[in-house]
């Protein structure tokens, strides 16, 4: 038996629709980009596409899309802007004091919790300067903002932890980012809503809707962070309160 030395071959944007199309029978197995269709056929797939991969991102279904953030302090501020590809800011943040010069190995990080809304309303004084110890994000606008509490009294960074924007998916020669288990998800998801475009019977469409469907949640399942779990096991004894 003569295993391949190659692993994780990924197809391109471009390669993921034509394929979404072939599956659901609309193009045979024949046909490829030179079919005198395929520039328009594509461009509506690579943004049918693009809609898929971002609703995936409401349910926070994978946790690849979650990086690090230094976002710097300004003296005396409390509202800052994250980046225009910011979702959402999650989890704890950590202060990194002014004198540290190098952010990805800093000494004496101390932590800034995340709080509700309701807790930053009733915060009594709210001109209070010092160690940033707060924070609470608000995701309504565009991008996202957070706010700072106390005020910073130095030019130091919290680094956060951002949930972003998925690349896009308009460009035919890229490929998506997304691990590869997603892939089969993604195509009969894609072929379900070209088949609903192209007027193929309900039950067809139907079919490559529930397959999706079934896909979604195998990946999804997939995609939370793995940790060891340990069983425990208690039981109550003359002595138990």
């Amino acid at each position: 038996m003569t295993i391949s030395l190659d692993r994780g071959a990924e197809l391109t944007v471009s390669q993921l629709v034509l394929k979404a199309y072939q599956l659901i029978g609309v193009m045979n197995t024949a046909q490829g980009t030179d079919d005198p269709n395929w520039v328009a056929d594509e461009a509506f797939g690579k943004v049918l596409l693009d809609t898929v991969i971002d609703e995936l991102q409401t349910e926070g279904c994978a946790a690849r899309s979650v990086v690090f953030y230094n976002l710097p302090m300004v003296v005396g501020t409390a509202k800052y802007n994250m980046p225009t590809t910011c979702l959402d800011v999650i989890g704890n943040g950590m202060y990194i004091f002014a004198s540290q010069t190098d952010l990805d190995k800093a000494m004496g990080e101390l932590l800034v919790e995340p709080i509700t809304r309701d807790d930053w309303q009733i915060i009594s004084n709210k001109a209070s300067t010092g160690r940033p110890m707060r924070y609470w994000v608000n995701v309504e606008p565009s991008p996202a903002e957070v706010r700072i509490w106390p005020l910073p009294t130095e030019l130091g960074h919290i680094r956060f932890q951002i949930v972003q924007l998925y690349a896009d998916t308009l460009e035919g020669n890229k490929t998506i980012e997304l691990q590869q288990y997603w892939i089969q998800y993604l195509l009969w998801e894609l072929g379900a809503q070209l088949a609903s475009a192209k007027s193929l019977p309900v039950q067809r469409c139907r079919f490559y809707a529930s397959k999706a469907q079934a896909l979604r949640k195998r990946a999804r399942a997939y995609s939370a962070q793995h940790m060891d779990t340990q069983l425990s096991i208690t039981h109550r004894t003359p002595w138990s309160i």
